[in-house]
């Protein structure tokens, strides 16, 4: 797999998560009404979680992202610089 086509994979599944952790912030309840269960008794300890998770999970696809574009410069960077 490319370096490009990683980048951008990370990239999306960042903001997937990014999403998702907004999504649990805001609506805490759409995972409730989207399966129709109450997985915490309706505490909301559920939702913390999920929201802690995909900021964590957020957090590292944008780091992965972010040192797979530095080595992609570095590399074009290197390449430029043989010519």
């Amino acid at each position: 797999m490319g370096s490009r086509v990683k980048l951008f994979i990370e990239i999306a599944l960042a903001l997937v998560f990014a999403g998702a952790c907004g999504l649990a912030l805001v609506a805490p309840d759409w995972l409730e009404g989207l399966f129709g269960a109450h997985l915490d008794a309706g505490h909301g300890e559920f939702e913390r979680a999920l929201a802690g998770g995909a900021g964590a999970a957020a957090l590292i696809c944008s780091l992965v992202a972010r040192g797979e574009w530095r080595r992609a410069r570095r590399v074009a960077g290197e390449v430029s610089h043989v010519r």
